[in-house]
């Protein structure tokens, strides 16, 4: 029996000692590749939170996914409660007419690593303040315009804000619209449908989550294409432009309804057709790197397909075609283009570009809006 004991102790020891090797050897990988300190053996409350405070999710099960920044994300120039950004003072911000704005990541007031957190709405928020208005930001990253309808019905109209103007800021995420049997239903909807797929928030485990990474990161993935009997399908089959009109088209009208003016700006975003895709002229600047990776590849370091910019000039064109005929759409995709200083990646524009959109859309709704705003 004592001999039997001493063997378990001795292997219980070794399994240990081998165990803490990996941990250990795992701890300092992370570093020397400079990844994110997620602790040794175990990891605490404040480092889960203090990781990704401002891109932790929750799973919705409409929306797909909301926010859930625990109140621990810092917003330049404002603050957050539940999926919406608020800029300035809050003891202010409930007397005044809000513009809410929707979007994905290129509006996310939450995405702050972008642009140093100059968003747009942030921008537009100190341009809009001095007439009276503040900015709230409705955007989160990934969100499509299917999203952005749901949000403005299930959320927006909500809101005990006067909101008399709502703007979404959208194309771009409409490009990953797939074939599913309803492209109403965002990517993430359609997966927790089809697989009861949960998102997982409880991101690396507390112990030991060194090895727990490293596991993941050779662990087979559980995104991708769901296969779907599409013979029985009573749905028609969208592409993504055709998602895009009909949802700002509905948006337009539900907006009516609350009462609100509606405007939607067709995003710019580098490798369309004309000035986007135009090398700039400073060959060391960051535009003209990522300019020049599409040129000669058609892909980026960071996982665009191969027919990425097929796809992206097809749509948009059509897009562009559709905008032109409404009369609450404004086309914007040629302006903030790479000439050298204003893109942070090539679907996210840094400070400097933003600055820009923000001024073309704050110039847009000053002149279409010049009575009732007072000017």
């Amino acid at each position: 029996m004592i001999r039997i004991t001493k063997i378990l102790t001795i292997n219980l020891l070794l399994f240990l000692i081998i165990i803490l090797s990996i941990e250990t050897i795992s701890f300092f990988g992370r570093y020397l590749l400079d990844k994110t300190n997620v602790g040794w053996v175990y990891r605490s409350e404040s480092q889960i939170l203090n990781e990704q405070p401002c891109a932790l999710m929750k799973t919705h099960p409409v929306l797909g996914h909301v926010s859930d920044h625990k109140n621990k994300c810092n917003i330049k120039g404002g603050y957050a409660i539940d999926s919406f950004v608020f800029y300035g003072d809050k003891s202010e911000n409930i007397k005044l007419p809000a513009i809410i704005a929707l979007g994905g990541s290129t509006t996310s007031g939450l995405y702050q690593q972008f642009a140093n957190g100059d968003t747009y709405p942030y921008l537009l928020s100190q341009m809009v303040n001095k007439k009276g208005y503040q900015v709230i930001n409705g955007g989160l990253g990934g969100y499509t315009s299917s999203q952005e309808l749901l949000k403005l019905i299930i959320e927006v109209r909500a809101l005990k804000y006067k909101s008399p103007i709502v703007i979404n800021l959208s194309g771009i995420n409409d490009m990953g619209t797939r074939s599913y049997e309803n492209p109403f239903l965002n990517d993430t909807v359609q997966m927790m449908f089809n697989r009861q797929l949960w998102i997982d928030q409880s991101f690396l485990p507390r112990f030991l989550p060194n090895i727990w990474s490293l596991v993941r990161r050779f662990s087979p993935s559980l995104e991708g294409d769901v296969k779907i009997n599409k013979t029985s399908s009573i749905f028609k089959k969208l592409e993504p432009y055709e998602v895009w009109e009909m949802n700002i088209k509905s948006m337009s009208e539900i907006s009516n309804s609350m009462g609100a003016k509606y405007f939607t700006f067709l995003q710019p975003t580098m490798m369309l057709e004309g000035v986007q895709s135009q090398l700039p002229k400073d060959i060391n600047s960051n535009d003209y790197k990522m300019v020049k990776a599409f040129k000669e590849n058609f892909n980026w370091k960071e996982g665009y397909q191969l027919d990425y910019v097929d796809k992206l000039r097809h749509n948009y064109k059509k897009m562009i075609e559709a905008c032109r005929e409404l009369d609450f759409c404004y086309d914007i995709s040629d302006i903030a283009p790479p000439t050298g200083n204003n893109y942070s990646n090539p679907r996210h524009h840094n400070s400097n570009g933003n600055k820009i959109i923000a001024n073309e859309i704050y110039s847009i709704l000053f002149k279409e809006l010049a009575v009732e705003l007072g000017q």
